[in-house]
C-alpha cells in the first residue's frame, strides 16, 4: 500500500482527445476524475486497483498508465470549454466519518420501552422488533435526561470485556470479531428478526442493583453500567422462563407455552432477583388476547436455580396466599418484597421467606416505586399490555399515588396520568389513556428518586391523527416516547418530551419499518432521499408516499410527498426523479412533480399499496408498464437508472413457464412468459429499458432468482445483488442471511439449480461446488462473485421473508461498489472488476464514531 507517484500526471490534448499519462510507486487504487470550475465532476473516467485484474481502462500488471478521455462528459456530450476543466489523479481513499444521519438520542422505536433509574443515571431501553430497523438499544441518560453513554450494543473499548460473548473468525483473512448470533426469533412470531451480540435480547423488564443491571427476557441477561458485563458470563444467563399448559380456542385445544416475566427486582445483597408479571400473547380477534399466571419466583442470582416464591402460577386468588393478574415486583431496603396485586386492589408486602406482612389497598397497581432511603411507596395503575378495563368493558384511568411506607401507610395522594379515554389503534386494536396528550398504549412509569426531588418518567406509543399529505389525514400514526415530569404537590408539571426534542432534531423520529429503507442520491445537489416505509402513515411498509430529503452539508431534513406510493426510486444524471410501483415506472420532475412522460409508455393507474389496500393511486400519463403478473407483491427486488437513463428493474412473474413471446405483444399485454430449460429457476425477472420507455432486453439473468438490489452501469454491465448465500471453499457461508454480489454483461449469464422447473439431470450438472445457495445454483458467465456482504430476511427457519431486513449496496459512476459486510460491521468497497479497495468501519455504537462535523444544537430543519 504505497500511494505515492513515480512520475506525477501529464496532459497532452490533440482536439478533443486529452491524453492522461503517469506512474505509481505501488499497486494502489487509483482514481481519475474530470472536474468543471467548480470542481464537480463531470466525468468520472476510471478507478480501480492496478494490478493482474486492473479495471478497464487501465492496463493490467503496470504501475505507468496512459488513458484517453474522449472530452465528453458522463452521459456523452462534448464539453466545449476544456480550459475551465480540472484532471484530477488521486491514489488511494481515506473515508472520514463525517456526521451521522437520522439519529438523536431522543429518538425512541414503537417496541419494548422500559426505564429504569439508578444512581449513576437513568437506563433507557428499545427492544428489537421486526417492525423496525433501529435494533435494540440500552441508553444512559442523566437525572435530567440529558444523554450520556450508550451501554448496548456494547462500547468499542469494553467488548473484550463482555464475558461470553461469542467471537467468530471470519474468512478468507480470519479476522476475528464479535459474532452476531443467528437465530433470535422474535418473542410470539416466527419470524428472524435482525443479529443481536446477546444470547437472549428479547427483554420485557428491568432490574438494577448497584453498578449490576439485568435484562429480563427468557434469561436474565447480567450487565454493567460502565458497558461491559463486569465479569459475569451472559452465555450463561439463567433461564427465567415458567411453561404452562393454556386452554386456546378452537381445535387446537391446551398447548404448553413458555411465559416470559415481565416485573423483576433484586433485594438489596444483590443475590436474588424476583420475578412476576408472567404472561403472553396470541391474536385472537381484533384486541388480541393474553393469558397470565399468577406467581412470584426468586432466582437465586449465585447458582442459577429458580423457584416459586408466592402465589400460585396455575391458580388466582383473593387469599393471603394467592394473587390475582400480579403486575410487578419490588424490593426495599430492608429486604421486603412487595407486590402489586392488581385485580385484588392491593399490594401485598411479604418478608424473605413470603410471608405476608402487611396488605395496602389501592385501586389496580400496576408498577411499584419504592424510595430506595425512606422506603415510600409509590404506586402507577397503569402495566397493562392491553390496557386496563373492568369486567364490563369500561376503560379506568391512570393515575400516580404515593401511599407512604408499610410502616406507617399514609392517606394516598393522586396525581392523575390519563382521562381514561379509548383512542383507535392500527387493525382496529384499543389503546390506553394518553398522559395529558391524548391516547397512548403501553404505558410504562418510572420514579427517580436520585436526582434531588423526585421525577416521573413515562414511555409508551403516542396515538395521532391528521398526518400531512393527499389523503391521508384521518390515520392514525403512533409515536414511540419517553417523557420526564417533575412531580409537585398538585400537579404533574411536565419538564421534556424526548418525541418532540427529536423531531425538532430530525423532523420525522419514528422509524422506518422491515429494516428496509430506500435510499438514493440526487446527482446534481447531491442531496440523500430516504423513502420512509412506515406502516401506520403509509399504505403499506413496502411502500411509501413520503420522503425524508437530506442535506449532507448541513444534516437539515425535510419531507416531501410523493404522487404515488412507490416501492423504489431512483434518479438519471439530469436529475429526473423514477417512482416504480409493482406495475409501472413514471418519471417526474422533483421540484415540480409534474411527470415526464416516456416516448413508448402508456396511460396506467399505477400504485402498489401491497395487496393491504390504502394505495396512493396515479393516473399516469405515460409509463412504463413493467411485465409483471400479479397483485402488489412485498419485494419486487431493485430497481437503477444507469447515467444515459436506461432502466434495469427486478419484477415478480408468476406466470407459467412456456416459450419466448414477441417482445411488443409482452410489452402490451403486461405479461412475460420466459424460456425454461432444464435447472432454470423463475418467478423472477431482470428487464432493460431505455430512456424513451422501449424494452431494450428481456430476462438479462435468468434463474438467478430473487434479488435485494441492481445497477446498471455506464457500458451496459449490471451488478446484481443475489437474495443467496454464497458458497465459500464448498460450504455453505455460516450465516445464511448473507448475500451474493455478482457482476456480469447481459446475455452472457445463467443460473441452474438442481431443483429447477424442469429438474436438472445429473449429468448436466456442472462439475464444481455451487456458487450460491436459496435456491443451491451454479451461476454460468458471471464476471465475478463476492460475498457474503448485504443482508436478506429470507434466512434462518421460522417461515421469514425477503421482504424484511434487506441489505442493500451501492455503485457509484466509476463502477465501484459499496456493499455493507454485515457480520464484519463493515462497508466493503469493489472496484469495477472486483477487486477489493478497501474496508470502511469497525465494531462500536455510536459514540465510537469520531464525526468531522459536531452536531447541530439547533438544527431548525424545514418541513
Amino acid at each position: 500500500d504505497v500511494y505515492e507517484f513515480v512520475r506525477k500526471p501529464t496532459l497532452t490534448r490533440e482536439g478533443d482527445d486529452v491524453t492522461i499519462t503517469f506512474e505509481t510507486a505501488g499497486w494502489c487504487d487509483v482514481t481519475v476524475a474530470i472536474e468543471d470550475e467548480r470542481g464537480t465532476i463531470i466525468r468520472h473516467l476510471a478507478s480501480g486497483v492496478l494490478g493482474p485484474n486492473a479495471p478497464e481502462p487501465f492496463v493490467w500488471n503496470s504501475k505507468a498508465q496512459t488513458l484517453v478521455w474522449d472530452g465528453k462528459d458522463e452521459i456523452g456530450r462534448y464539453v466545449d470549454d476544456k480550459d475551465s476543466v480540472t484532471v484530477r489523479v488521486s491514489l488511494g481513499l481515506k473515508p472520514q466519518l463525517e456526521r451521522t444521519l437520522f439519529w438523536s438520542d431522543k429518538r425512541m422505536v414503537d417496541g419494548p420501552l422500559l426505564v429504569r433509574a439508578t444512581e449513576a443515571g437513568v437506563l433507557v431501553w428499545f427492544g428489537e422488533s421486526r417492525w423496525h430497523s433501529l435494533g435494540a438499544q440500552l441508553r444512559l441518560f442523566d437525572h435530567d435526561g440529558n444523554y450520556l453513554r450508550t451501554l448496548y450494543p456494547f462500547p468499542a473499548n469494553k467488548v473484550e470485556a463482555v464475558e461470553g460473548l461469542p467471537w467468530q473468525e471470519f474468512p478468507p483473512d480470519n479476522e476475528r470479531l464479535p459474532s452476531k448470533l443467528e437465530h433470535h426469533p422474535f418473542v410470539g412470531q416466527k419470524y428472524q428478526t435482525q443479529h443481536s451480540l446477546l444470547p437472549d435480547h428479547t427483554v420485557n423488564a428491568l432490574a438494577v442493583r448497584g453498578e449490576r443491571v439485568w435484562l429480563i427476557g427468557a434469561q436474565a441477561t447480567p450487565l454493567a453500567l460502565d458497558g461491559s458485563s463486569g465479569g459475569a458470563n451472559i452465555a450463561e444467563a439463567p433461564s427465567v422462563i415458567e411453561e404452562a399448559t393454556v386452554p386456546l380456542p378452537g381445535p387446537s385445544g391446551r398447548e404448553l407455552h413458555p411465559f416470559h416475566p415481565h416485573g423483576a427486582a433484586v433485594c438489596p445483597d444483590g443475590k436474588r432477583l424476583y420475578l412476576t408479571a408472567y404472561s403472553r400473547g396470541y391474536r385472537r380477534g381484533p384486541f388480541g388476547r393474553r393469558h397470565f399466571l399468577h406467581g412470584v419466583n426468586v432466582l437465586n442470582l449465585e447458582t442459577g436455580k429458580m423457584m416459586l416464591f408466592a402465589g400460585a402460577m396455575g391458580e388466582y386468588g383473593d387469599g393471603d396466599d394467592r394473587f390475582r393478574f400480579p403486575m410487578d415486583v419490588a424490593t426495599d431496603s430492608k429486604g421486603r418484597v412487595y407486590v402489586a396485586d392488581n385485580r385484588n386492589h392491593r399490594v401485598q408486602v411479604l418478608d424473605a421467606s413470603g410471608t405476608l406482612l402487611t396488605s395496602i389497598p389501592v385501586q389496580h397497581p400496576g408498577q411499584i416505586h419504592l424510595h430506595p432511603k425512606t422506603d415510600e411507596i409509590w404506586v402507577a395503575n397503569s402495566m397493562s399490555v392491553r390496557g386496563l378495563q373492568t369486567r364490563s368493558g369500561n376503560r379506568i384511568p391512570l393515575s400516580l399515588h404515593s401511599l407512604g411506607t408499610a410502616d406507617r401507610p399514609a392517606e394516598p395522594q393522586t396525581w392523575p396520568l390519563s382521562d381514561g379515554r379509548i383512542g383507535r389503534a392500527r387493525r382496529g386494536g384499543r389503546v390506553d389513556g394518553g398522559v395529558e396528550a391524548g391516547p397512548v398504549r403501553c404505558l410504562h412509569t418510572e420514579m427517580d428518586f436520585h436526582g434531588g426531588a423526585p421525577t416521573l418518567w413515562t414511555t409508551g406509543s403516542q396515538v395521532t391523527t391528521g398526518r400531512r399529505g393527499r389523503g391521508r389525514e384521518n390515520l392514525a400514526h403512533w409515536r414511540a416516547n419517553a417523557r420526564l415530569w417533575d412531580v409537585q404537590d398538585d400537579a404533574l408539571t411536565l419538564r421534556r418530551d424526548f418525541a418532540e426534542e427529536a423531531e425538532r432534531e430530525l423532523v420525522y423520529a419514528r422509524a422506518w419499518q422491515w429494516g428496509r429503507p430506500r435510499l438514493a442520491v440526487h446527482p446534481v445537489d447531491g442531496r440523500l432521499w430516504q423513502g420512509m416505509l412506515v406502516w401506520d402513515t403509509q399504505t403499506h411498509p413496502t411502500s411509501f408516499t413520503e420522503v425524508a430529503i437530506v442535506d449532507p452539508e448541513t444534516g437539515r431534513i425535510q419531507l416531501e410527498n410523493l404522487p404515488t406510493d412507490p416501492i423504489d426510486l431512483g434518479f438519471d444524471w439530469e436529475g429526473r426523479a423514477y417512482l416504480r410501483t409493482y406495475n409501472a415506472i413514471v418519471r417526474f420532475n422533483p421540484r415540480t412533480w409534474r411527470e415526464i412522460p416516456f416516448d413508448y409508455g402508456e396511460e396506467r393507474t399505477v400504485f402498489h399499496g401491497g395487496g393491504g389496500g390504502g394505495e396512493r393511486p396515479y393516473e399516469a400519463r405515460s409509463a412504463i408498464v413493467l411485465p409483471s403478473g400479479g397483485r402488489g407483491g412485498l419485494h419486487n427486488g431493485g430497481m437503477s437508472i444507469s447515467p444515459q437513463g436506461n432502466i434495469l428493474v427486478s419484477c415478480i412473474n408468476p406466470n407459467r413457464p412456456g416459450s419466448r413471446e414477441d417482445t411488443a405483444e409482452v410489452f402490451r399485454s403486461e405479461s412475460y412468459t420466459p424460456p425454461i430449460w432444464p435447472g432454470r429457476h423463475r418467478g423472477h425477472e431482470l428487464h432493460i429499458f431505455d430512456i424513451h420507455g422501449r424494452v431494450s432486453q428481456m430476462d438479462v439473468a435468468p434463474g438467478i432468482g430473487m434479488d435485494n438490489d441492481v445497477h446498471l452501469g455506464r457500458d451496459g454491465q449490471v451488478w446484481l445483488l443475489a437474495a443467496s448465500t454464497p458458497y465459500l471453499d464448498g460450504q455453505p457461508y455460516f450465516n445464511r442471511r448473507g448475500c451474493t454480489l455478482m457482476r456480469f454483461v447481459p446475455g452472457n449469464m445463467r443460473a441452474l439449480t438442481p431443483r429447477g422447473v424442469i429438474p436438472l439431470p445429473e449429468a448436466r450438472r456442472p462439475d464444481r461446488a455451487k456458487d450460491m445457495t436459496r435456491p443451491d445454483a451454479w451461476v454460468e458467465g458471471a464476471d465475478w462473485l463476492f460475498g457474503p456482504v448485504g443482508a436478506d430476511g429470507h434466512y434462518g427457519s421460522g417461515g421469514s421473508c425477503h421482504c424484511q431486513k434487506q441489505g442493500r449496496f451501492a455503485l457509484d459512476y466509476y463502477g465501484r461498489s459499496f456493499a455493507p459486510e454485515v457480520d464484519r460491521f463493515r462497508v466493503v468497497v469493489l472496484d469495477a472488476n472486483g477487486n477489493v479497495i478497501l474496508r470502511i468501519g469497525q465494531y462500536g455504537n455510536v459514540d465510537d464514531g469520531k464525526p468531522l462535523v459536531a452536531p447541530d444544537p439547533d438544527p431548525a430543519p424545514a418541513r
